[in-house]
């Protein structure tokens, strides 16, 4: 009776513990097609516990998307709205309890967004890992505000946009930023309270911009093309080190320095950098790109750069080392024989207090 007793508990154990367990996984194909009659959107996002990826395209579909999450643990919406010249896209991910253990695997979204309409973004991200390619793509405006996160946002190809003003306002974790001049930006403002910051200017080849570079805690990089004329203000306190490296700078004030040709140059790039407490490495030219060239794709892995080479072919295996030859035989010639040692003569007897004593062998 007593095994019965425990079968039946294992067994309402299980059936308990899979209803407790159990995901319910959602995976949709997201498509919203081309629309000749639309030529701006605005993208609003709240975005929660997830995993994201956006890129671009180019003619086609006006969005292609895939999403995959727990039904049970994540309500993920979409809505899109074309009743207007300016239509309006609305993404949010969101957990559907404040308790209990989500993590952002439970929610994984790829967007690609296409290059022959004008867009705006609104972006509100929290608790997420992302990774945000706007290569190409026409943006006008392009406001984030990262909460807990980590990611990188790319531009690799010019915006034929100008955006008036990047906005970033960032909480805590590591932040990546490549190709900010390809961005297209007229001011740059980036406000971050504690992390890792990455910042890299390539891409820049007209106007004058001016970027304010805002970090709490932190430690902060930036990468200057060689080629651009730069001037650099900075305000650091006393729990921070701002370096200045490679830059061949003239030194206006205290705090201020700027490029030989700055004052006549055609485009330039204005830069003012707070660090609260941390550090700041500021690099004019002679970057890690410059100096391994463009076949090669640096990421950050563990606070160290690790290099992985796009280019070249697959390395050849090294030739064999050929065999040594083996020693020839020799042998050890035998030791001479000693002679053999003479015995030790008797002591004879010593005399002590007139008598003579002998001692024994």
């Amino acid at each position: 009776m007593l095994k019965r007793s425990s079968a039946f508990t294992l067994v309402i154990l299980l059936i308990i513990s899979s209803l407790i367990f159990a995901r319910d996984i959602v995976k949709i194909d997201k498509i919203i097609p081309a629309d000749s009659k639309i030529k701006d959107i605005s993208v609003h996002s709240d975005l929660d516990n997830a995993i994201l990826r956006f890129s671009t395209h180019g003619s086609g579909d006006l969005l292609k998307g895939r999403l995959r999450y727990d039904a049970d643990k994540m309500d993920v919406e979409f809505e899109y709205d074309d009743s207007k010249p300016a239509a309006g896209l609305t993404i949010t991910a969101d957990k559907l309890r404040r308790w209990g253990n989500v993590d952002i695997d439970d929610c994984r979204m790829q967007l690609s967004f296409s290059q022959d309409y004008i867009w705006e973004f609104d972006l509100d991200i929290g608790g997420a890992e992302y990774d945000f390619d706007f290569s190409g793509l026409p943006i006008k405006k392009l406001n984030l505000d990262i909460g807990a996160a980590e990611g990188r946002i790319i531009f690799e190809q010019p915006n034929p946009e100008k955006i008036r003003l990047l906005n970033i306002q960032a909480g805590a974790g590591d932040f990546e930023f490549q190709g900010l001049g390809y961005a297209n930006f007229e001011n740059f403002e980036f406000n971050c309270g504690a992390g890792e910051v990455e910042l890299n200017f390539d891409g820049q080849s007209s106007g004058h911009r001016k970027a304010i570079i805002d970090v709490g805690i932190g430690d902060v990089l930036i990468d200057i093309p060689r080629d651009l004329p730069v001037r650099i203000e900075t305000d650091g306190g006393l729990l921070s080190d701002i370096k200045i490296r490679r830059a061949k700078l003239e030194k206006v004030r205290r705090g201020v320095y700027q490029s030989p040709d700055y004052d006549d140059a055609e485009y330039s790039l204005e830069i003012e950098i707070d660090v609260g407490m941390g550090s700041a490495v500021i690099s004019k030219g002679n970057s890690i790109m410059e100096i391994f060239g463009d076949d090669w794709d640096f990421r950050r892995e563990g606070g160290f750069f690790a290099g992985h080479n796009l280019g070249l072919p697959e390395f050849r295996a090294l030739p064999a080392i050929p065999a040594m030859p083996a020693p020839a035989a020799f042998e050890i010639p035998p030791l001479p024989k000693l002679p053999p040692v003479p015995p030790i003569p008797p002591i004879p007897a010593i005399p002590i207090g007139g008598k003579r004593i002998k001692i024994p062998d």
